[in-house]
Formats: C-alpha cells, structure tokens, sequence
C-alpha cells in the first residue's frame, strides 16, 4: 500500500478523464460521418454543383441490361446528358450487314412515235381503173347474176355471199370495194378525187374489203347498188382512170 494516497486519487481520475475523451471524439466523428453521408444525396441537387458534374461526364455505350456491346438495337444511355453512340460512330462495322452504295438512276428518255405515211410520199395520188358490181343485180340482170353474187340463190333471187373479210355486203354498199389482193391483205383505204361523180358517190371514201379473180392490176371493183349508178348499164365507163388518194 502506497504511503501516499492522494496521489493515488490523482492518478485514477486522470486516466479516466483521458478515456471518456477519446470516446467522445470519436462519437463525434462517427456522427459527422453519418451526418456527411445523409447530406450526399441532397448536394447532387445542387444547381452548380450538377453543372459542373455534367460538363465533365463522358458518353459511354451500354447495353439496357447492364453490360457494354455494340449489336443493332442494344446500344444505350446510361444517364442525362450522356449522347447517343453507334457504331457507325466509331468507325466499327456490324457482323452480318453491309453498308451498300446509293444508287440515283439516270433518268430515262422515252422517244415519241413517228408517223410514216404510205406510201412515203405525202399523201399522193394514184391512178387505177373503174370498175363495180352488186350482189343484187341478179334480180335485174340474171345472165350476170355469178359474175357479181358467186353463192346467187336463183329460187330466193338473194345473194348468199359474204364479202372476202367476212362481213355483210349489205352493210357495205358505197363503203367497200373488191381490190387486188395486196391491197386487200393491207385494207388499203382511199379518197376518191376524180371523176365527180364516183366522189359524190363515195364521200366518206373506199375500203378494201373484197376481192375478186378478174380484179388485178389496177382495177377497183366498187360495191355500188345498181340503182345508184347516174348512167345506164350500157354506158358504163368500165376501165376509166380514176385518181385516188391512199390514206391507209
């Protein structure tokens, strides 16, 4: 036992001064920090301090679920003002697809249609023969009947014939004539110019639509009922030029 108490007394409230000291510092410490941590979330809303975070962030790629890849359709952002990124971007191709050239067609030139009239001089005038027939003159005429109705039904006094293209002579009187057979193969179509009278006839012109064995050369046989003839059978001018302009 110590021969001087007080001193004793002195030493053991000394050293526990000391510890309650440390403790105290360090709950202070421990408080700032918690303190600290609480306040984080509350600075980054900071107007200035959220600029200046923002000015230096980096964009980045990513992927929505997490990891960084550069497939079609799975590039992301992370965060506001970070910018979207391809790979077009990055100078970095796509496995799988080709970047292929644009192609601008030239455009194209569509000619217009000529027009070749026929002959190849303008509208010119020919010269051919007269001559006519009708399928019905039988009735007047029997003794020529065959001549102009090749199928004349002698117990109907009808023709039975149809022009060389198929159609009805009855719907062709002063519209067809039987022609030589190239121009029948082309239905060459005319304007009657002279005589006057074969014009007045025809005023709306002449078709090839028949032919016949005795109409070659130059012969034009033209369907005209007999009726309509402004001269007599007997003064018939059979082989007189006549002038015609080809239009077909």
């Amino acid at each position: 036992m110590s021969t001087r108490p007080y001193l004793l007394e002195i030493q053991s409230g000394g050293n526990g001064a000391d510890l309650v000291g440390v403790f105290a510092a360090v709950g202070l410490l421990l408080y700032l920090g918690l303190m600290l941590f609480m306040l984080l979330p509350m600075l980054g809303r900071i107007p200035f301090l959220n600029t200046a975070r923002s000015a230096v962030s980096t964009p980045s790629l990513v992927a929505p679920g997490g990891g960084q890849s550069f497939a079609p359709g799975y590039i992301g952002i992370v965060a506001e003002g970070q910018i979207p990124m391809t790979p077009s971007m990055l100078g970095l191709s796509v496995p799988g697809q080709s970047v292929q050239p644009t192609y601008t067609p030239q455009p194209t030139y569509t000619p217009q249609p000529t027009f070749t009239a026929f002959p190849t001089q303008q509208n010119p005038l020919s010269n051919y023969r007269f001559s006519f027939y009708d399928p019905m003159i039988g009735k007047d005429k029997p003794d020529i009947a065959l001549i102009n109705c090749e199928a004349w039904n002698f117990t109907t006094q009808y023709c039975d014939s149809k022009l060389r293209n198929g159609e009805p002579w009855e719907d062709n009187y002063l519209l067809a004539a039987a022609c030589p057979y190239d121009l029948y193969l082309a239905s060459a179509q005319f304007e009657v110019v002279s005589p006057d009278w074969l014009k007045n006839l025809f005023p709306y012109g002449v078709t090839c639509k028949d032919t016949g064995e005795a109409v070659t050369g130059l012969f034009i046989d033209f369907l005209i009922p007999w009726a309509s003839m402004p001269m007599s059978y007997d003064t018939t001018p059979w082989g007189t030029p006549i002038t015609m302009m080809r239009v077909k």
